[in-house]
């Protein structure tokens, strides 16, 4: 209820002011009591995901990395993918390698290695999973997805609990898209996904941008109409790529595997849930997020035989 409640409860309440306080305290009231089942189911759903992602082998020898900004202090730990300086491939980033980076590279993006590209055979190798809590590259046998997945599971439980502490409201300077239940659709993934932000199909020019009758905006691309129901975020001729952005909203990771592939996908994954987590005031650290993105995006339908493995179409 949009009234400014001018005094405090030591002072006195006027009737109107407590009658709209009410609404958000019994706000609070009902988060906390649905708060700890939620929490934990969703603690159970990333432990059942990650409990696969182990630790098998020392260096899978991936060519393959993620690009982070050098500036990044999550990538304490992780291993350089290229050399920086005076830094060969391979160098885990220190206080002193991250304070390096940070002077000559800037914002710039780096190269590192991580369980999301990782190639080993099953799991994940050491080099990719990098230095973790104790000090130091993890034993084979680690159950890295675990680990992770309890990590981001703990704070997104302690973040719903903490709703009773806010009434119900929006916390100051977060972005749009906070709190459990947008993490929860980002987990979930649901069909029906709300705020879906729409995006390109296909490779091309944005040919022209017009006002849908219904409500709306209708985008050309290519000679394909895209119909979008928040506003665009890209303008006339720019060039796009299928699966690219063109409106306001949440990005359905869905989309991003089906038209940019798993690699893409584990990477917007890992980065989103990084963003709302930070944005709703949970403490998150991106290389869990990576590890539980490397976990959940992790199955392929097999489509043409092309003799790799025993596989069949229709396989998964």
């Amino acid at each position: 209820i949009p009234i400014f409640i001018e005094r405090s409860y030591a002072e006195g309440l006027r009737p109107h002011e407590y009658w709209a306080s009410t609404y958000g305290a019994r706000s609070g009231i009902v988060s906390t009591k649905f708060a700890t089942r939620e929490g934990g189911d969703m603690a159970k759903q990333l432990t059942v995901a990650g409990g696969g992602l182990v630790v098998t082998e020392d260096n899978c020898g991936t060519l393959n990395a993620v690009p982070v900004p050098a500036s990044d202090l999550d990538n304490s730990g992780a291993l350089l993918a290229r050399a920086y300086g005076p830094y060969k491939a391979g160098t885990p980033i220190t206080k002193n390698v991250q304070a390096y980076l940070q002077k000559t590279k800037g914002d710039d993006e780096i190269l590192v290695r991580s369980p999301m590209t990782c190639q080993a055979r099953s799991g994940v190798c050491k080099h990719c999973a990098g230095i973790r809590e104790t000090g130091k590259l993890p034993d084979i046998g680690y159950n890295l997805g675990i680990v992770a997945g309890s990590a981001l599971a703990e704070q997104i439980a302690q973040g719903a609990l903490g709703a009773k502490h806010t009434s119900g409201q929006k916390i100051k300077g977060s972005g749009q898209y906070t709190g459990f239940p947008v993490m929860e659709q980002m987990m979930q993934v649901p069909k029906a996904f709300p705020n879906r932000a729409a995006v390109s199909e296909l490779d091309g020019q944005v040919e022209k941008i017009t006002p849908a009758p219904q409500g709306g905006w209708y985008v050309d691309i290519g000679g394909q109409q895209h119909y979008l129901e928040k506003e665009p975020s890209i303008k006339v001729g720019a060039t796009v790529e299928a699966g690219d952005v063109l409106s306001e909203g949440l990005v359905n990771p869905a989309d991003v595997v089906r038209l940019k592939g798993i690699g893409e996908g584990r990477r917007y994954f890992a980065n989103n849930v990084t963003k709302i987590m930070k944005d709703s005031g949970w403490t998150v650290n991106r290389r869990n997020s990576e590890a539980v993105s490397r976990a959940m995006i992790d199955n392929v339908n097999v489509q043409d035989f092309d003799e790799v493995g025993d596989y069949l179409p229709g396989d998964k």
